[in-house]
C-alpha cells in the first residue's frame, strides 16, 4: 500500500460514529496475488449524548435485574445419590499397624494423638452455646475400649452365643476374649467367619479410618451431672440408612454370599 493510500485510512473508535468498509482490490501496477485494501468510509450521524445515557441505563438495569432474578432463584444443588458422601476430601484408607498393637508407648501414642486437646468437647457462641461433645470423638472413644477390652484377654467375662457370621465378626471375637474361647475358634476354615487376631486388627483399623472419614460433627450435649456424655436421646443429623439399606438390596449381586437370593 502506498504511503498516499496509507493516509486516506481513518479509523475513529467510536462505533456509533463513524464505520469501515474493508474489500479486496486489484491494481494494474501490480499481480493478481497482491491486493489493497480499499476503506469506504461510511458516515452515520452522531448519537447523542443523552442516547448513550439512555442505552447505558438500559444495559445496566437489565443486567441487575437479570442477575437479582437468577439469585433469587438459585439453590444450592442437592445431591440424589444417597451413596455420595459429603466432603470434597480424598482420604487414603491404608492399614496402620500401630492402632492394631497391644498398648505400648508407640500403640497409646498414636490412639493419643487422634484426640484434639479437650477430646473433642467444645463451646460455640452460635452453634454450641452450651457443652458439647462432638460424636466423631466419641465413637474413636469407644473403638479404644472395645480393643482394650479385646487386648485384655478377661476370663472371667460371661459367655455369649452369637451368630457366626461375617458381619458378627468384631462382637464375636470381642466376647470370645472376654471368656477365654478366641483360641478355640480358630479351627474355623472360613477367614470371614474366623475371629482371629488378623481379622480382628483389620477391623479396628478400618473402623477407626472410616470414622475419620466420615467426621461426624454433630453435637452431643454434656451431661453435667454424669460428667460427660451418653451419646444418647438427642436429635442428631444422618443420612438416610433404612434408604441405603433398600438401595443395596435392590443392587446388591454376589450370589455366593448367603441370604443373597
Amino acid at each position: 500500500m502506498s504511503e498516499e493510500s496509507s493516509r486516506k485510512i481513518k479509523m475513529s473508535f467510536i462505533p456509533w460514529t463513524r464505520t469501515h468498509g474493508y474489500d479486496f482490490i486489484r491494481t494494474s501496477e501490480e499481480n493478481e496475488e497482491s491486493v489493497h485494501l480499499k476503506v469506504e468510509n461510511r458516515s452515520t450521524k452522531p448519537w447523542s449524548t443523552r442516547k448513550v445515557l439512555v442505552l447505558l441505563f438500559l444495559v445496566v438495569a437489565v443486567s441487575s435485574t437479570g442477575a437479582f432474578l437468577l439469585g433469587a432463584s438459585w439453590k444450592s444443588p442437592v445431591s440424589r445419590d444417597l451413596l455420595i458422601p459429603d466432603g470434597g476430601l480424598t482420604y487414603p484408607m491404608v492399614y496402620n499397624k500401630t492402632f492394631t498393637l497391644a498398648p505400648s508407648i508407640e500403640s497409646n501414642a498414636a490412639w493419643d494423638s487422634m484426640f484434639p486437646k479437650g477430646v473433642g468437647f467444645v463451646k460455640h457462641p452460635k452453634i454450641a452455646p452450651k457443652a458439647s461433645g462432638l460424636a466423631v470423638f466419641h465413637e474413636l472413644h469407644c473403638v479404644v475400649s472395645l480393643l482394650k477390652a479385646l487386648l485384655k484377654l478377661n476370663a472371667s467375662g460371661e459367655k455369649f452365643q452369637l451368630k457366626l457370621d461375617w458381619q458378627n465378626i468384631l462382637r464375636v471375637g470381642y466376647y470370645a476374649a472376654l471368656d477365654g474361647s478366641l483360641e478355640q475358634m480358630q479351627h474355623i476354615h472360613d477367614h470371614n467367619k474366623r475371629p482371629d487376631p488378623h481379622h480382628l486388627r483389620h477391623c479396628f483399623d478400618y473402623l477407626r479410618q472410616s470414622l475419620i472419614c466420615a467426621a461426624d460433627t454433630n453435637l452431643e450435649p454434656v451431661d453435667l451431672a454424669l460428667g460427660g456424655v451418653t451419646g444418647w436421646r438427642f436429635e442428631r443429623k444422618c443420612r438416610d440408612f433404612p434408604s441405603v439399606k433398600e438401595w443395596a438390596e435392590r443392587n446388591r449381586h454376589w450370589p455366593d454370599l448367603a441370604g443373597n437370593e
